[in-house]
């Protein structure tokens, strides 16, 4: 709804439909955190969304405005979007930098207006950052959130390589979609050089621009990257995983197919219109059974792979979630107690007994490393879980510094049945078909 509102009023309303209709469609193939559209899972990318189309929504009506109000609610939008995750917030600050410089021109006005806006987005970003910033820094210890590549854009998998089918059609439909899309991006551009598309208010050229060209240069940098094998300076440079670019350059193209499909549709009806009826019959025929297929697909549509998929797999346990245990988890132990957890083969990353835990809302000693917080040292807390499960195994294990660790509260393993367990200390609770539960019987005397 927000989507098609932005769009609306930046296009006519026929383009807006056609734009909506391909953004509702957006991620039929591919998981929701990879292309902005339609998705029933909260994840944050969804959950940001609607305050990016607002905040470019207001970026368009009030970009020609002197009024320090307008810049003060766009950068509220902005620094309530940065509070769900810093990618449509720095997204829009470009945006609104590039478009208010195109209206308006460099002037000290111009920078004193833009300037309200970023006061008033970092006071909110300060919600988040100012605690970070007292107890941490803002210093980062682990960057691997950063470096994190869905398998849709992992270089390191063959171009051709059809090992996994469905992980080779997802990376064929985005290169399908974006290759055009780009080449369109770039046909646009030169057509507004030649100031041959004036139906495109200037406002929507210069915000479709630096929408497209800040995400299309991120992915280039991953892409790039490649090829020097990250060793280049710039690509050691920690920046949001590249799914977040395009996520909302799909987005963005929702809106350039929108236009170019609708200018396609009016010339194509103006030259039926001039023709005769042996024409007319055939563009009917063909419409019809582009309706049949339009039909089909939609139908499609609603059973998207990835919810369709993930429905099965939770229906059927299907990712192998260790349930039995986290039933008994949720009903005998409290929020506050410890667990130890091993880690997982990097291709049974979601095999990882560590969710487990995480779903049912304990401690642990160290979360995988791609959930850890980025201003903790991971390595180190993944040093004293090695040692607690290597005490597990010795008959002689003790575990005080674990004890220590957990507090006044409860600490406990959760392990394949397979993990030899012979300290003395480690008394068996649960055992399931993969998985064992120990609880530590504290001994250490202060």
């Amino acid at each position: 709804m927000v989507q098609s509102t932005w769009t609306v009023g930046v296009f006519q309303p026929p383009i807006a439909a056609v734009a909506t209709v391909i953004f509702e469609l957006n991620g039929v193939f591919v998981p929701p955190w990879i292309a902005a559209g339609y998705s029933p899972w909260p994840i944050v990318c969804n959950l940001a969304l609607p305050l990016f189309f607002v905040g470019v929504s207001l970026i368009f009506e009030h970009v020609r405005s002197n009024d320090i109000r307008h810049a003060v609610v766009i950068g509220a939008v902005s620094g309530f979007a940065f509070l769900t995750h810093p990618y449509p917030a720095i997204l829009l600050t470009v945006i609104a930098v590039v478009t208010v410089f195109n209206e308006r021109g460099l002037s000290l006005k111009t920078t004193a207006w833009l300037s309200i806006l970023g006061i008033v987005e970092l006071m909110l970003a300060l919600v988040v950052l100012g605690p970070l910033f007292v107890k941490y820094n803002l210093h980062t210890l682990n960057y691997a959130y950063a470096f994190w590549v869905d398998p849709i854009f992992d270089t390191t998998i063959p171009i051709f390589d059809t090992t996994d089918w469905l992980l080779f059609l997802k990376r064929l439909s985005v290169v399908a979609y974006d290759v055009p899309g780009f080449v369109l991006a770039v046909a646009g551009v030169l057509l507004l050089l030649q100031r041959r598309l004036p139906d495109i208010d200037r406002r929507t050229q210069a915000i479709i621009v630096a929408w497209i060209g800040v995400c299309a240069v991120l992915i280039f940098r991953h892409y790039a990257c490649a090829f020097v094998y990250g060793e280049a300076t710039l690509c050691r440079i920690p920046i949001v995983p590249v799914h977040h670019s395009h996520f909302y350059l799909q987005a963005a193209w929702s809106c350039l197919w929108g236009y170019v499909l609708w200018k396609l549709v009016s010339r194509l009806h103006r030259t039926i219109r001039s023709r005769g009826l042996l024409l007319r019959a055939a563009t009917l025929i063909i419409v019809c059974i582009g309706l049949v297929g339009s039909g089909l697909f939609f139908k499609r549509a609603l059973h998207r792979t990835y919810d369709f998929r993930e429905r099965e797999w939770a229906l059927g346990n299907e990712d192998n979630f260790e349930l039995d245990a986290y039933d008994w988890i949720l009903r005998n132990t409290r929020p506050e107690d410890l667990f130890v957890t091993q880690e997982a083969d990097i291709d049974k990353l979601w095999d990882d007994r560590a969710f487990t835990v995480m779903a049912a809302g304990r401690r642990l000693v160290v979360v995988p490393v791609q959930f850890s917080n980025p201003y903790v040292d991971w390595s180190e807390r993944d040093r004293r879980r090695k040692s607690y499960l290597s005490a597990l195994s010795e008959s002689d294990g003790g575990f005080c510094d674990l004890v220590a660790e957990a507090g006044k509260a409860k600490a406990w393993f959760l392990v394949t049945n397979e993990t030899p367990a012979n300290a003395k200390n480690a008394n068996l609770i649960l055992r399931t078909k993969t998985s064992s539960l120990y609880q530590v019987q504290p001994d250490c005397k202060e």
